[in-house]
């Protein structure tokens, strides 16, 4: 009378007297007699030790697949078999051998092997390689360029360079806005400043001419020197004063009042 091979016995093939199964078992089971489960995610075992040896279920690694690959594999990949690290790289937004490193936050997306920004910077930053960098708040957008920093579409109103860290006059008109290259005020001066960049005011300069023609009597007080008396000293010149002032004018030809 005979008697089957063991069910899970690979081809139904097994040693007449003994019932072993000597040309493997079927998928999952392992033992001479391929009664034992082979660990739970296997997709095969060896017969003998039960280690997987044909892999493991998605998302799965480790000797019997009882690790699971990192979670910022990317999607829909497995890791490797025997350390876990990830195949086909991470999901955006990480880096490293097991995609546990973050990218920098100024990256759109980065390289999963040493972290560099591939592409542009988000908006707002900028950095050749890691894009850590903040842009300037003062540039129009806040958008600059990824390389240098410089402000690609120009700074907001009351600053210019080309990174816009400075700012324009406080004697330039409206909005206090000056070309970003030569600062010169666009709107023309407020009243009392005049000169290209608004930069000189009516005041300071009465207050040099004043100063100027007082020198002599205050060196004359303080030294009893300059002077043989104080009339010779030079009188406040009111009519140059008041020459001076008509000749000021702003950038757009408007005369300071």
């Amino acid at each position: 009378m005979s008697t089957a091979c063991p069910g899970n016995c690979d081809s139904n093939t097994c040693e007449m007297k003994t019932g072993l199964c000597y040309t493997g078992c079927k998928r999952g089971f392992h033992g001479r007699w391929c009664r034992e489960e082979c660990p739970l995610k296997c997709i095969k075992c060896d017969q003998l030790t039960a280690v997987c040896t044909g892999g493991c279920e998605d998302r799965l690694w480790g000797e019997n697949c009882q690790f699971r690959c990192p979670v910022n594999c990317r999607i829909n990949t497995s890791c490797n078999l025997e350390d876990g690290e990830c195949k086909d790289g991470c999901n955006i937004g990480f880096h490293g051998a097991n995609c546990s490193e973050t990218c920098s936050k100024g990256c759109v997306k980065c390289n999963s092997d040493n972290g560099w920004c591939i592409g542009d910077c988000v908006v707002g930053y900028f950095g050749n390689l890691t894009c850590e960098e903040n842009c300037s708040p003062n540039c129009d957008n806040q958008e600059c360029a990824k390389r240098t920093g410089e402000c690609l579409f120009g700074c907001n109103a009351g600053f210019h360079s080309k990174t816009c860290q400075l700012a324009c006059s406080t004697g330039c008109a409206d909005d206090r806005s000056c070309d970003q290259d030569s600062a010169q005020c666009l709107s023309g001066c407020i009243n009392g400043y005049f000169g290209a960049d608004c930069n000189s005011s009516k005041l300071s300069m009465r207050m040099t001419e004043y100063v100027t023609s007082v020198q002599p009597y205050l060196e004359f007080i303080k030294t009893g020197k300059g002077l043989s008396s104080l009339e010779e000293a030079p009188a406040y010149d009111e009519e140059t004063v008041k020459r001076n002032d008509a000749q000021s004018t702003s950038k757009n030809g408007q005369a300071c009042q």
